[in-house]
């Protein structure tokens, strides 16, 4: 699987990217659905206590595969033209990364275990290692699937399998298999990919030159060592709740975590996945790349910041109808990250376009930044538990927004009011839709209604409310998303980036 001209400039590329963010956005919307609705049973079947386990687990487990998700396989989506040559080099790398990583956790569980004081993480830790070699094995097929914007294939492939994953657990959970229930979904659900990629791309390389190793090495170092940087921030919260206080409120911070990143890995990763590949084929256009860059911003607001808005405010009621009773000491982390999650969907668009124009040396700089005063946020705020860690984190996060913001317009060329421009309707929207909903909540509460009802009725008149706020004072700017709604879904064939140009409004 080599490039063609086709590929990589032909006419129907805006096409191409069109169909590719449908399927990606159907991946993403649907392995998260699926891992959300699992979840969901899960919960309700094993307890807080049992969550806590694995979540420590797979907090390392995580870590360790991003080395292989973000070095060589980004490499492979971000070079203008590859061979087979680099094909094989990445590959075999890759393999040798993983069963090195996996031999590493295996080692290495005895002393984690015995650092977060529970000795059930030694047996969970070394079986979730085999997860490092199915990474090893499906991130080149994958990296060249997304290059190429076949995203159907991923799609289908990753649902798929989050199904089957899913089931397994679910099955086990009822057998009785407590915590080993959840390590068998993550590790069957990763496997499964594994053998469904490899099947049907039938990646083969030549052999690996020690030169293209050295190439792709010297862009893939400050991916890596930044992607690292971004994970232990992400992640240092957790490894602080989980060792200082407990496995308990680590689950009850897990599920709130989850719910922040519900924006990232359903709608700003699908968005991202397609953006890369398609600016890095137009990385010397910077006129395209900033367009579509702004326009994207624009459609995933419009979306994100109302849901997330919802979640905040909805909190207190959405917790106990969907969990139960014991994961109320989730609300208040759930409405603080929410919010944390409502920035992170815009902001973290800035990443495709670092990378594909080939500085993540920036990338690296940003993210050592944000990773030191996290974690010394998070110090901080676990002293007043699982909420001073979470209000500790939308501190943090709201002090680097301006420093993202810089990079990408360093990179774009535009200005600070153009930016601000594509927020400011989906943030006066979402305070509309906060406000009609805490009105509507509290008259179904005075009047003796418990929240389930009042969220059920609630929810849908606050969407309402936001709606008609966009339709009455920023017309156009529904007009767009109606319209790309219409093109994304097939309703309508208009180019991607005539799109980008032909709508504009002022904030």
């Amino acid at each position: 699987m080599t490039d063609s001209p086709r590929d990589t400039e032909g006419p129907d590329l805006a096409k191409q990217a069109m169909a590719g963010g449908r399927w990606s956005l159907v991946s993403q919307l649907g392995r998260q659905g699926v891992r959300l609705v699992f979840s969901f049973i899960l919960a309700r079947l094993l307890g807080p206590e049992n969550f806590g386990i694995v979540a420590l687990a797979t907090v390392y487990v995580t870590f360790i595969t991003l080395f292989l998700d973000t070095g060589f396989a980004t490499a492979i989506v971000q070079r203008e033209t590859i061979d087979r040559t680099d094909i094989g080099s990445a590959m075999v790398m890759n393999l040798v990364l993983s069963c090195a990583l996996a031999l590493l956790t295996f080692g290495l569980a005895p002393y984690i275990s015995k650092f977060f004081n529970t000795s059930q993480l030694t047996d969970v830790l070394r079986a979730l290692a085999l997860i490092a070699v199915a990474k090893g094995l499906s991130a080149v097929p994958s990296a060249l699937l997304m290059r190429h914007l076949r995203f159907r294939i991923l799609a289908l492939g990753e649902v798929a399998t989050g199904l089957a994953g899913g089931v397994i657990g679910v099955t086990m959970a009822l057998a009785g298999a407590d915590y080993w229930s959840l390590v068998a979904q993550s590790l069957s659900t990763e496997l499964l990919f594994a053998v469904v990629v490899l099947v049907v791309t039938r990646t083969v390389g030549d052999r690996p030159r020690w030169t293209n190793i050295v190439s792709m090495w010297r862009f893939s170092i400050n991916a890596i060592g930044a992607h690292a940087l971004s994970y232990s921030m992400r992640n240092a919260d957790n490894l602080l709740v989980g060792r200082y206080l407990g496995v308990v409120p680590l689950a009850h911070y897990a599920l709130s975590y989850r719910v922040m990143m519900l924006p990232l890995q359903s709608f700003t990763q699908a968005v991202n996945r397609v953006a890369l590949p398609l600016y890095a084929r137009k990385q010397s256009d910077l006129g395209y790349v900033q367009r579509n860059f702004l326009f994207t911003t624009r459609m995933v607001s419009l979306v994100t910041f109302p849901v997330m808005t919802a979640i905040a405010v909805s909190a207190p009621d959405l917790v106990p109808t969907l969990f139960g009773n014991a994961w109320r000491p989730a609300i208040v982390p759930m409405q603080l990250l929410a919010l944390v999650g409502l920035r992170q969907s815009v902001q973290s668009l800035v990443q495709s376009v670092v990378i594909a124009s080939g500085r993540t040396h920036w990338q690296f700089r940003m993210n050592l930044v944000w990773s030191v005063l996290a974690i010394a946020g998070f110090a901080i705020g676990v002293q007043w538990g699982i909420n001073g860690v979470a209000g500790a984190y939308l501190a943090v996060d709201l002090l680097m927004a301006p420093m993202t913001v810089f990079y990408a317009a360093k990179i774009l060329a535009f200005t600070a009011r153009q930016y601000l421009a594509t927020l400011v309707p989906p943030a006066i929207g979402s305070l509309m839709l906060a406000f009609t909903y805490s009105a509507v909540r509290f008259g179904f509460t005075d009047a003796g209604s418990t929240g389930t009802i009042a969220m059920a009725v609630g929810l849908p008149v606050a969407g309402l409310a936001y709606l008609l706020l966009l339709r009455l004072r920023w017309p156009e700017l529904l007009s767009e998303g109606k319209s790309f709604g219409r093109r994304f879904v097939g309703l309508r064939s208009q180019p991607a980036e005539q799109s980008a140009t032909s709508h504009r409004h002022g904030g």
